[in-house]
């Protein structure tokens, strides 16, 4: 599941981008400074995604 302040600080953040005109695609955003800077570490991704793994 995901933490719904994380959701709303992305969508908050993915808003004010767009207004501001700095975002056309999502693509475009992968390429920026910022997309480095909340993405998440190699350690958080193998902790979710063995969690869905475990799930099934």
């Amino acid at each position: 599941m995901v933490d719904s302040d994380y959701k709303k600080r992305a969508t908050e953040l993915v808003k004010k981008a767009q207004q501001k005109g700095l975002i056309k695609k999502y693509s475009d955003f992968c390429d920026t400074k910022e997309s480095k800077e909340y993405a998440l570490s190699e350690k958080e991704v193998i902790y979710y995604t063995s969690k869905i793994k475990g799930a099934n």
